[in-house]
């Protein structure tokens, strides 16, 4: 698979947010509508709709984890325990990478010295994605 790490800078160029950014850059390899997945994320930036919780970016990589692998299956699906295994070693490996999945931490809140540059942390989530997710596909 190509890297995307060039369209989540784009999209983010074009306003996008954080969340917006990494997941819009995928909507193809998961066979999503990309207009339904930018309006579902889009409250997703800033850390969960501005509040500086958790990164945009992650959620937004973690989201594309779901369109992808989820099965669909409303009555008996068959997918939850593997995309949350998916989701979990995003988590862990981007927290590990930047020091934090929280967005005013990362952005340094309350210390003036940022973790990680919210660019920065849009790549770090798509590259994590790629290597977790689409590796291999």
């Amino acid at each position: 698979m190509e890297s995307r790490l060039d369209r989540v800078s784009a999209n983010h160029g074009l306003h996008y947010n954080c969340a917006q950014s990494v997941a819009c850059a995928y909507t193809d390899l998961v066979n999503a509508d990309h207009l339904t997945v930018y309006r579902l994320a889009e409250g997703l930036g800033g850390g969960l709709g501005n509040q500086k919780g958790t990164c945009g970016a992650l959620l937004g990589a973690c989201a594309v984890v779901g369109l992808g692998n989820s099965d669909g299956n409303l009555e008996q699906p068959a997918s939850k325990q593997s995309t949350g295994a998916v989701t979990a070693r995003i988590c862990d490996r981007f927290e590990e990478a930047v020091g934090s999945t929280i967005c005013g931490a990362i952005k340094g809140d309350g210390t003036s010295e940022p973790l990680m540059s919210c660019h920065d942390c849009m790549l770090c989530a798509a590259r994590i994605l790629e290597e977790e997710f689409f590796s291999g596909r």
